[in-house]
């Protein structure tokens, strides 16, 4: 089962976060940045969509699908903060960090790759 699309995402956050209907003191957000925050939901939703993808592919336990997206998530966090050299070396750490609670090397490897493709990285780790 394929995840909800971003702008699903965006509109559940948006209706949690408007000011008049819950009378928080939270600014207003600018069109510009409600713009990019809608976009990042739905790239968020498209990797982890290719992230389950790839998980149906293989006889992973239904149980470790969330470990796998939340890997796909992380990895994404990496890509959108560090570059070249320090990004190899989180990503790196990372896959140490979740290959440590007995997920599967290859399995990881793929997700990093799908992820690594659809943000448009050329890196090898």
């Amino acid at each position: 089962m394929l995840v909800k699309d971003g702008d699903k995402r965006f509109a559940r956050w948006k209706t949690r976060y408007d000011i008049v209907k819950n009378g928080k003191p939270i600014r207003q957000l600018s069109e510009e940045s409600e713009q990019k925050l809608k976009k990042e939901f739905i790239r968020m939703a498209e990797i982890e969509n290719e992230a389950k993808i790839i998980i149906s592919k293989t006889n992973t336990p239904t149980m470790l699908n969330f470990a796998y997206l939340a890997f796909a998530r992380e990895i994404y966090g990496l890509v959108k903060r560090y570059t070249k050299k320090t990004l190899q070396n989180q990503v790196e750490i990372t896959l140490l960090k979740w290959q440590a609670q007995q997920l599967n090397q290859e399995l990881l490897v793929k997700i990093k790759d799908k992820v690594f493709e659809m943000m448009g990285i050329d890196l090898i780790v």
